[in-house]
């Protein structure tokens, strides 16, 4: 498969390493086909989680180094859990897959976990996230689909918020890949989130947000943005923060001062707001 081999080495190059943190609160482990899946676990503050974010980590990147952010979802009443993938750099069996086996691990991956946490918290609702490859695997599983395989089925789906997805691979996606991403969107990028030798433009990461389904779908563009922009680090920080955190309560927690604050919210000095 030529055109999926271009796709992963496109995402291997886009991983940027960040300093090491502590350790999630635990890690819960799911039986995958012959194999155990680990998912790091970051426990929601409270009795009972408002929702779960299912995040996918970038290819090759160790999903415990997302941990300031996924440690401030859990301070805000979520559950978040982090599958260690196959492609993982902590891996133990990284080097026994193919840059093709490897995708494929990702999908049944995903879906593995969803059904997990769809059995673990019944009723409960659920936001597929994700940074680089994680995100483009979210947007899968939010109802997107590539020439390599059908639309996924499973669990639903609350909303998607996606960090520095996809571009337009178009070996892969077809001008109607995310038709059937029908519901809530935040898609985050910048002005220099491009993959050297790959994605020379950083508007082909626009592709989900233009061609779902219009209705909830919002995008943030950020000035200077670059592939980094999930560390939140920049000056822009704050504000990604704040619209992620607005999103996740309009949508996970139906938090309708949330809502009518997401929906207000428009441009700044350094974010670019766009809505469909």
């Amino acid at each position: 498969m030529p055109a999926l081999r271009l796709l992963i080495l496109a995402f291997a190059s886009l991983f940027v390493s960040q300093p090491a943190l502590a350790a999630p609160d635990r890690t819960d482990t799911v039986a995958v086909e012959d194999r155990a899946l680990d998912l790091l676990v970051w426990d929601a503050q409270g009795e009972t989680p408002a929702g779960i974010i299912l995040f996918g980590h970038g290819h090759g990147a160790d999903p415990a180094r997302y941990e300031a952010l996924l440690e401030h979802w859990a301070g805000q009443g979520y559950t978040v859990y982090a599958p260690v993938n196959v492609d993982s750099r902590v891996h133990p069996q990284r080097d026994a897959f193919t840059m093709q086996t490897g995708f494929i691990a990702r999908v049944t991956d995903l879906q593995a976990a969803r059904a997990m946490i769809a059995e673990r918290h019944p009723g409960v609702p659920v936001v597929l996230a994700g940074h680089s490859f994680g995100s483009f695997l979210s947007l899968l599983g939010g109802g997107g689909k590539t020439k390599a395989m059908p639309a996924l089925d499973g669990p639903p789906v609350a909303g998607v918020l996606a960090f520095s997805t996809a571009g337009r691979l178009p070996p892969l996606l077809d001008a109607d890949a995310y038709a059937g991403l029908d519901g809530p969107l935040l898609l985050v990028t910048g002005t220099q989130d491009v993959v050297p030798g790959f994605v020379a433009d950083w508007r082909d990461h626009r592709m989900a947000f233009d061609g779902s389904p219009a209705g909830d779908k919002t995008l943030l563009v950020v000035e200077g943005g670059a592939h980094d922009l999930v560390r939140m680090t920049g000056e822009a920080a704050p504000t990604v923060k704040t619209w992620a955190d607005l999103f996740l309560a309009a949508t996970l927690k139906k938090d309708v001062q949330a809502a009518s604050l997401y929906g207000i919210l428009g441009s700044g000095a350094r974010v670019k707001v766009e809505r469909r």
